[in-house]
């Protein structure tokens, strides 16, 4: 078949006829997604990210605090002959299990919404 001067052949129209149709449908898709967005946004089922930064972070300060202050105030129960000791090694778990958990999930948030 010619057409504008080039000749094709009929698998190679078939073929771009195919990649149309999945490039109509992918369209298609992705309009019916936001559409399902927008809507979830009037809603008031979405909430801006930055709203939901500031929530976490309104619940997380208090709450390190706390953690921050807690090997201090368990170290004389859990060991009354050396608080020190015992402190450090509360310490030294909250650090390590604790708020390294809370820093790793923190750098795979930052990384995903990077992406």
């Amino acid at each position: 078949m010619q057409m504008s001067g080039e000749d094709y052949k009929l698998e190679d129209i078939q073929d771009l006829k195919a990649k149309l149709i999945q490039a109509q449908e992918r369209k298609e898709q992705a309009i019916a997604q936001m559409r399902e967005l927008e809507l979830s946004q009037k809603k008031g089922e979405l909430i801006p990210a930055t709203e939901a930064t500031e929530a976490v972070l309104k619940i997380l300060t208090p709450l390190r605090r706390l953690l921050d202050a807690l090997p201090k105030l368990v170290a004389p129960h859990a060991n009354p002959n050396n608080s020190h000791v015992a402190e450090r090694a509360i310490r030294q778990v909250l650090d390590e299990h604790v708020f390294g958990e809370m820093q790793k999930i923190l750098s795979e948030q930052e990384t995903t919404n990077v992406l």
